[in-house]
């Protein structure tokens, strides 16, 4: 065989190589297939918490914008018989570096816009940990790399019709005539 028919063959299968990473570039693009990815990864993680994560649809723009439509977390052992949803948000766009993707201590969001969005914060009558805490197994061991304050850096947020709810039930009711009454708040 020839140094010049060697070459053909090794030029034949670089090009062949190529076009395969380039069909599976584009193959990422197409909003079905990162929809089926991000379901996949839910169900991954919903395994490693007390939860269940799902995702309506996902859309990845090239280099560094994210959106996700209809995603919720749901408890899988709610303290409060009704107050199972920890999180839902029907739109949520992010810009994230990607250098962050590769960092062990968090993601490092630029902008962030959520819309129609429910979270709700439960603290058991036990006085244990609250809901998100609990569902995502962060606990407040000094030798854990991972806390609550390390999961993501948001730079700027924008939120539109979103409401929040805190029930705090190891505390007594106060029986106050006026105030805010922080053990029960609903905020819309």
């Amino acid at each position: 065989m020839t140094i010049g028919k060697k070459r053909y063959i090794a030029a034949r299968i670089i090009g062949l190589l190529i076009l395969l990473l380039l069909c599976g570039v584009v193959a990422l693009q197409v909003p079905a297939v990162q929809t089926r990815i991000a379901r996949a990864a839910a169900a991954k993680l919903s395994e490693k918490m007390d939860g269940q994560v799902s995702i309506g649809s996902v859309r990845i723009l090239p280099f560094n914008t994210l959106i996700l439509k209809d995603v919720s977390i749901i408890d899988s052992s709610p303290a409060v018989p009704g107050a199972d949803t920890l999180g839902r948000i029907g739109h949520l766009s992010a810009t994230f570096s990607l250098r962050s993707l590769f960092r062990k201590s968090g993601f490092d969001l630029n902008r962030v816009e959520v819309k129609d969005a429910l979270f709700q914060l439960v603290s058991p009558p036990d006085g244990g940990d609250v809901n998100i805490t609990r569902v995502f197994r962060l606990k407040s061991d000094p030798d854990s790399k991972m806390s609550l304050d390390s999961l993501f850096t948001i730079h700027k947020l924008s939120i539109k019709n979103a409401r929040y709810t805190m029930r705090l039930l190891s505390s007594a009711p106060t029986g106050q005539q006026h105030g805010m009454n922080y053990s029960d708040m609903d905020i819309v």
